[in-house]
């Protein structure tokens, strides 16, 4: 087995092409967060960040996109705010210790990884505490076939969006949503409005690399992975905003937030419920709220699939002891 590190922009053209190929044989790899596009975008703003090519019986059998953390061990690039991750692979097996352990890191996190990515089942902790539902909008029955199957809180939340919705064009004009602003200024509105509620998102959206990165992806029209800032008016004033990454059929909504003054019109919801019915008609036939436990996602979501974290160890004794510690600590 040998194994290289470079730069996800020195990918020869080659390699982007089995890349893809990669993603279009696995499923569970169709997504943005897995698309060759976003981890050059994310890893031009994350200095550390790279690609092992793994390399088996003179072939190309994986390629793991890494950040090597403080502490030594190798994450997703884009961290937490990566929504899924894992390798990108036919799910051909590989025993990912030696890789691993070449690289020099000292472990390999991944947090989410979509279950059905049979070549990470040997690395993932063990008991049901690292696992967690994602909920989808599914949208292959079109938006009526949608609004037949959800539930019963789903059922009445879009009576009351369109509730809020008459309420909110009384007071302040007519109701429009636009499916994909390429005004900048309505992405700088959406992060002010979220660092006005979160530190944490203040400190991300303030680093110039960040801004950078979102810029481009807000700009990209790659059918690899796009950006698309959707925008809800009341009149001709945004007040809400989401942001999300799309690549085919796939949508990822990645943050959303809206104007606190109109916050007794529900203006996220509405923006949910639009985005959702927009979406039906633009060929999106699943709409992945991510994961996170958030009150909303069952409400929206009338599917779901399972992600389940671990890691590589370099050594089978340091990974039977970390076992060990996870069973003794998280009992199911």
């Amino acid at each position: 087995m040998r194994t290289t590190v470079i730069r996800p922009d020195e990918l020869s053209a080659g390699e982007e092409e089995l890349w893809r190929k990669f993603q279009a044989s696995v499923p569970q790899l169709d997504y943005p967060w897995f698309s060759l596009t976003y981890i050059r975008a994310v890893c031009r703003s994350e200095k550390h960040g790279r690609v092992a090519v793994v390399e088996d019986d003179g072939a190309i059998r994986a390629f793991i996109p890494y950040l090597k953390a403080a502490h030594g061990a190798g994450e997703t690039p884009g961290g937490r705010r990566s929504c899924l991750d894992g390798l990108i692979s036919s799910d051909y097996p590989i025993n990912l210790r030696p890789v691993i352990r070449g690289l020099g890191l000292h472990g390999w996190r991944f947090r989410h990884a979509p279950v059905g990515l049979h070549s990470l089942d040997p690395y993932r902790y063990p008991g049901s505490h690292h696992e967690s539902l994602i909920y989808v909008a599914d949208l292959r029955d079109g938006y009526e076939g949608y609004k037949r199957s959800l539930r019963k809180s789903g059922a009445k939340g879009i009576s009351r969006a369109a509730t809020s919705r008459r309420a909110l064009q009384r007071e302040a004009g007519d109701v429009s949503f636009e499916w994909n602003s390429k005004d900048l200024s309505h992405l700088s509105l959406l992060f002010d409005w979220k660092s006005s509620q979160f530190d944490t998102v203040r400190q991300w959206w303030e680093q110039p690399s960040i801004k950078a990165l979102l810029r481009y992806l807000a700009d990209s029209d790659s059918e690899d992975c796009s950006g698309l800032t959707g925008v809800l008016y009341a009149g001709t004033e945004p007040v809400s905003v989401i942001f999300s990454l799309r690549r085919g059929n796939i949508l990822a909504p990645w943050v959303i937030a809206y104007n606190h003054e109109y916050s007794r019109f529900s203006p996220g919801t509405i923006e949910w419920y639009s985005l959702i019915e927009e979406a039906a008609t633009r060929g999106v036939t699943s709409v992945d709220f991510g994961f996170g436990k958030f009150s909303y996602k069952p409400r929206l979501g009338n599917s779901t699939y399972t992600v389940h974290g671990g890691c590589v160890w370099p050594s089978r004794i340091e990974s039977a002891a970390r076992s060990l510690y996870r069973r003794a600590r998280f009992r199911d």
